[in-house]
């Protein structure tokens, strides 16, 4: 039989009566953060913390409840004291991806995140007012033909061999006049900001009718138009 503890005891000989002043009226009681301030869990007690809340959800209720005192309210900005208090308790501690390799998207997650924030969806939405030319190069599309491109010739200038640097991929047949061919990665070179700035000032940006090859003169190897529209069909 379970002996009934001395609180139930007091209840039952001495009945709650009214006017009765309970023992911490008027004391302000610790709060949990104080209490547990400079106390450090061991990693068995981490251990049994974490087992204990592992698989449970709170209820579409409890949400909703917590993140509605918040809604519609702006978050006051972070104060000296605050920021230098982050600061503290951040200190001597090392990056989660330090010396981590992170995991590379394929290519069709990344057509899924493109799309995700696409148009309408994206928070810097403003009515469709981005022109058409930038909106071709913003695809996800074209980023990947550029980073085909610059991986083929190893993320290197083909014209000055330059590596580690600022690249362009730029259109051996120009962008604006062969609209097919803007995908083709065969139809890309890898410049270096310089060179390609260079190129553009000799050479000027649209009708480029003529291959890199045959306006420079450098002795690189480029598709013809030809071979090109073939890969294209």
């Amino acid at each position: 039989m379970i002996e009934p503890s001395i609180g139930v005891l007091c209840l039952l000989i001495m009945p709650f009566q009214k006017g009765f002043i309970p023992w911490n009226k008027g004391k302000k009681c610790p709060s949990i953060s104080k209490a547990m301030k400079g106390r450090k869990l061991s990693e068995e007690h981490k251990e049994k913390l974490s087992l204990a809340h592992k698989g449970k959800k709170q209820s579409k209720e409890t949400i909703e409840k917590r993140v509605k005192q918040f809604r519609g309210k702006k978050r006051p900005p972070f104060s000296k004291k605050w920021k230098k208090n982050l600061s503290i308790a951040h200190k001597g501690q090392e990056g989660y991806w330090l010396g981590k390799k992170r995991p590379l998207h394929s290519q069709k997650t990344k057509e899924k995140m493109s799309l995700a924030h696409k148009g309408e969806k994206s928070y810097l939405w403003k009515g469709g007012i981005t022109p058409k030319n930038k909106k071709i190069r913003n695809n996800i599309k074209y980023r990947l033909w550029r980073e085909e491109v610059f991986k083929r010739d190893n993320w290197t200038c083909v014209f000055c061999r330059k590596g580690n640097c600022c690249l362009n991929a730029h259109h051996i047949y120009s962008f604006a006049n062969y609209l097919k061919l803007r995908f083709i990665v065969s139809n890309g070179i890898t410049l270096c900001r310089e060179c390609h700035q260079e190129f553009h000032n000799k050479y000027g940006r649209k009708n480029h009718n003529k291959t890199i090859a045959e306006r420079t003169g450098v002795s690189v190897e480029f598709p013809n138009i030809d071979s090109l529209m073939m890969s294209y069909d």
